[in-house]
């Protein structure tokens, strides 16, 4: 008998009873959420609190929880309906969830029954305003759901397919387009489905809908295999062939309840919240071609970017060349009257960097490339016009616009100035005045106001700007320090100063300089500076920064780009894919990799491949590295990419494969180490450690430097540690030519350097957790010099989480809380959103301490960030409280994921040896011997050289092997 009670979850949240919908406040409504997505095993209250109520004090959170359930079972009228006191379950005899239906029917492999609960994106449109913990919950777990529905499509995809139903393989393909409406190979599994079915004018209209929502919501070109495809059924050729879901891997028989996915093409969350909204008058379009139902679910992902001041077509303005003057003057000319009519309120203006940029991968003839260039930077108008030199020194421009898409002229201007500046401020209001302003839309101070008052700084500002992207950085830096020679408060000249330096150091004072002045600069200039600024110095303004960037100037790739790191950075990897693949879309005119200036959509695309990585989302990354492949096959870091993301999935040989083909192309940037990360990742160590030799033996001092740092990372996997310690005392010696200090005393009286950290980690693998947790902490007082205040943050928090790791291995918890303090305060100050979480860690080191698993593993998974490049430490953590609380299957996927992970940077921490025997113990326990013996080999073998203490737990693992083969 149906519960007269039901909770809805998918396309919203509420309660109904006998089908009535009930009144509850949201927040109640969210605490029954958490709790049914806990399932049978139910939620510590802890949890419902540092989701809800994370920012109020201890005692009144609890208050309020309790307050909350008392109130919440008097709204259901069943005091019965949520079990429990310090795991909350919710009682499903009394009060049914359709996400427990959902999950029944996957874990009981009912694929059609799974699809019929999911009535949309799980607690679609559902926020609180002050519980910012409760956003991130909500977006993962929606991701998780999301992918599970997506794999119960595919396999009614497959077997529609492998019984000749072509008929239900649309409806199902139709299901999952509504997922995804924007993937073209989604598209094309639709089309040819219907194809097969013999239904030709509707595969063309559902290619129709998909080309139209690709152009009118991204504003892109649909993808060139779709469009050939549609063409192929046009002319009546092939296109007949239904194609199956697109590759997976097969569930385990608890698909529903493990904690995120491994090695699958990710399903994106709901990109970020801050723009817009929905676009309900294109989803309305989308639905009435054709009645083809591309619903809400994909559409809502896809539209929410950051808001466009005007949701029509506005002018776009690209500056062209100007006649009537020497060839040296004519370009800059174009540069300050671009500058300035970036001004002129409502109107788009393509900068002329991005003109330079675009102009250099276009080549050719100058006329017709010019006008290219415009176009694809999303131009509508191009201005250009002769120049006159008239008597006593005044001057003339005649000006002409011109419309990109018909070639007409559409309207002439003039102006006469004496200098230059005074003729370009002119020429600004002429046009400002043709473009329907008032005089009033022309800026209300002079260019000189927001550039340079010195023509001498803006032509090397200028020549700077076509070196840079002619010739490359070395090149054009000493134009923008003359430039800046010239004019100290010229803000443009030090920030391009600043991105062409060769060194940390000078970036930094350059950068510093350049935000200085970005107030008095273009508001243009000032965010792309400020965005620059808050990016390399882990500023927490740059998601905010980043955004209004993107959303002033939507026009240039740059915005996007930043856009998409800045949410990577801030751990939502998926959100950032939509605004990464715009930014490629934006610059795609052959990816061309200048080996010294810029390629947007080169770093877009690396971007995007690690946001995917960071995900765990490798089938995806792989997916988009092969794409690149395809589209650049000359492209060093495609292939280079391409060759990472297989060793992350454990595919050596074609990583090695991939990195010989990446050589070649680019034989300047091959870097040895690279090669031999994979040579690790595979467990060659004698190989790694030949080409380490000889790489430790090099006469330059930074080939050697990076050598002992590979050396120290190969001989702590291996369970070298006299030899690792040696490689780190070296590593240090190279950039603090000078004794290296012996515990406790620590040797110089100055902090150690941060190159200390491999002697600190040796001594943690050592057993000498106390001396490890003093060079730690004496590391966490040594900032490097010159950094901003949100870097020295970073390093602060950073490495007293690693003095608090050390602590609790020695058995010293007395300092951990505050220790977990300091570093909440302390991370917070860093925009990397790993080091606003890293007090979690801390404090979950001191629940297991005192024995309180539950909330000990609750606070390690909150630590982590990434599931491939968190804090390992953290997943030893969560795994050894599952084991003590007796649910090692729990802790499977944490671990394999740290396996995908990388072998420094938060990675660093923890060797691959070290998580093959966790896993192997957590497998063991339980119960899947084989799986356990792989990983326990796995680690013996890494370990046959192994010293003290290491070598204790190598042989305690063959002697498990044996104790095994002999049953």
């Amino acid at each position: 008998m149906a519960n007269s009670l039901q909770l809805n979850l998918f396309g919203g949240v509420g309660v109904t009873r006998d089908g009535a919908p009930l009144q509850l406040q949201r927040r109640r409504l969210a605490i029954l959420a958490v709790i049914a997505a806990a399932g049978e095993r139910g939620v510590s209250r802890e949890k419902v609190l540092g989701l809800l109520w994370a920012d109020s004090e201890e005692e009144r959170a609890r208050a309020s929880l309790a307050q909350a359930l008392y109130a919440l079972r008097r709204d259901l009228g069943a005091g019965d309906a949520i079990d429990g006191t310090t795991d909350l379950r919710l009682n499903r005899e009394v009060l049914e969830a359709d996400l427990a239906l959902f999950r029944d029917a996957l874990r009981e492999s009912r694929w059609d029954d799974a699809v019929a609960c999911y009535a949309g994106p799980f607690l679609d449109g559902f926020y609180l305003s002050d519980a910012p913990g409760l956003e991130h919950w909500i977006s993962a777990e929606r991701a998780a759901l999301a992918r599970e529905y997506r794999e119960a499509l595919e396999r009614l995809i497959e077997a529609a397919t492998a019984a000749g139903d072509h008929r239900a393989a649309v409806g199902w393909w139709r299901r999952l387009a509504a997922v995804d409406p924007l993937d073209a190979e989604v598209a094309m599994g639709l089309i040819r489905a219907f194809a097969a079915a013999g239904d030709r004018s509707g595969a063309l209209q559902h290619g129709r809908v998909y080309e139209m929502l690709v152009r009118g919501e991204l504003e892109l070109e649909p993808d060139p295999e779709v469009m050939r495809l549609l063409e192929d059924l046009r002319q009546g050729k092939g296109g007949s062939a239904p194609r199956s879901a697109p590759k997976r891997t097969p569930p385990s028989a608890s698909a529903a309840t493990r904690p995120a996915p491994a090695d699958r093409g990710a399903i994106e969350p709901s990109p970020p919240t801050s723009g817009t909204g929905r676009s309900p008058g294109l989803r309305v379009a989308a639905m009435m071609i054709g009645g083809i139902l591309v619903v809400a679910a994909g559409l809502v992902a896809l539209s929410r970017w950051p808001a466009r001041a005007d949701r029509g077509t506005p002018t776009t303005v690209a500056v062209g060349r100007f006649t009537g003057v020497a060839e040296a003057d004519a370009p800059l000319i174009t540069e300050m009257l671009a500058t300035n009519l970036a001004r002129v309120p409502g109107l788009r203006v393509v900068g002329t960097s991005r003109m330079y940029e675009l102009l250099d991968k276009i080549g050719g003839d100058r006329e017709a490339a010019l006008l290219r260039a415009a176009r694809e930077a999303g131009a509508t108008e191009l201005v250009n016009g002769t120049f006159f030199a008239q008597p006593g020194g005044a001057s003339r421009l005649d000006l002409r616009r011109v419309d990109l898409r018909s070639g007409t002229v559409l309207e002439g201007a003039s102006a006469e100035g004496t200098g230059l500046f005074d003729l370009i401020d002119r020429a600004t209001l002429a046009l400002a005045k043709s473009y329907g302003g008032p005089g009033g839309g022309a800026p209300a101070t002079g260019l000189a106001h927001v550039t340079t008052g010195s023509l001498v700084a803006y032509r090397l500002y200028e020549q700077g700007l076509r070196t840079f992207y002619a010739q490359g950085r070395a090149a054009a830096h000493p134009l923008f320090l003359a430039a800046l020679e010239e004019d100290s408060a010229f803000a443009k000249a030090a920030y391009w100063a600043a991105r062409t330096s060769d060194t940390r150091p000078g970036y930094i004072v350059l950068m510093e300089r350049a935000r200085r002045l970005a107030a008095g600069a273009t508001e243009r200039e000032r965010l792309n500076i400020l965005v620059e600024w808050a990016s390399e110095m882990d500023d927490p303004t740059r998601l905010a920064l980043a955004e209004s960037l993107v959303t002033r100037y939507p026009t240039e790739p740059v915005g996007h780009l930043r856009y998409g790191i800045a949410l990577t950075w801030d751990g939502r990897f998926l959100e950032a894919v939509a605004s990464l693949r715009r930014a490629v879309a934006m610059d795609s005119l052959g990816l061309r990799e200048p080996e010294d200036a810029a390629c947007i959509g080169c770093d877009a695309l690396a971007a995007l491949v690690y946001a995917y990585m960071q995900a765990d989302s490798m089938e995806a990354a792989e997916r988009e590295s092969r794409r690149w492949t395809r589209r650049a096959p000359g492209s060093f870091m495609a292939w280079r990419n391409l060759a990472d993301v297989l060793a992350h999935r454990g595919r050596f040989d074609e990583a090695l494969a991939a990195e010989r083909t990446a050589a070649p192309l680019a034989p300047r940037r091959v870097d040895p180490y690279f090669r031999i990360q994979i040579l690790l990742r595979a467990g060659d160590y004698a190989q790694a450690d030949a080409d380490l030799a000889r790489l430790a033996a090099a006469p330059d001092t930074g080939t050697r430097h990076s050598a002992l740092w590979w050396q120290a990372i190969s001989l702590r996997a291996q369970g070298r540690l006299s030899e690792a310690m040696a490689a780190g005392q070296e590593f240090r010696r190279i950039v603090e030519p000078r004794p290296v200090g012996r515990l406790p005393g620590l040797g110089p009286s100055s902090p150690p350097p941060y190159e200390a950290l491999v002697e600190a980690q040796v001594r943690f693998e050592q057993g000498d957790h106390r001396g490890a947790a003093a060079l730690f902490e004496a590391i966490s007082r040594n900032p490097a010099p010159g950094e901003a205040p949100s870097r020295q943050a970073r390093h602060r928090a950073w490495f007293l989480t690693h003095t608090a790791t050390a602590l609790a291995a020695a058995g010293d918890t007395a300092r951990l809380g505050a220790l977990a303090d300091t570093i909440e305060v302390v991370g917070r100050r860093s925009a990397f959103v790993r080091d606003h979480r890293l007090h979690h860690h801390v404090r979950g080191l001191l629940y297991a301490a005192r024995g309180r698993h539950e909330e000990a593993a609750e606070s390690f998974r909150r630590a982590i960030y990434s599931p491939t490049g968190g804090y390992t430490r953290s997943t030893i953590g969560l795994a050894r409280s599952l084991l003590a609380l007796g649910r090692p299957t729990e802790a499977v996927y944490p671990l394999q994921a740290g396996l995908r992970g990388g072998l420094a940077a938060s990675n660093y921490y923890t060797t691959y040896p070290e998580l093959h025997d966790m896993l192997a113990q957590v497998f063991d326990s339980a119960g899947r011997r084989d799986s356990a013996v792989a990983h326990y080999r796995a680690a013996a073998r890494a370990w046959t050289q192994a010293e003290p203490p290491i070598a204790a737990r190598r042989d305690a693992i063959l002697r498990r092997i044996a104790g095994d083969a002999s049953r």
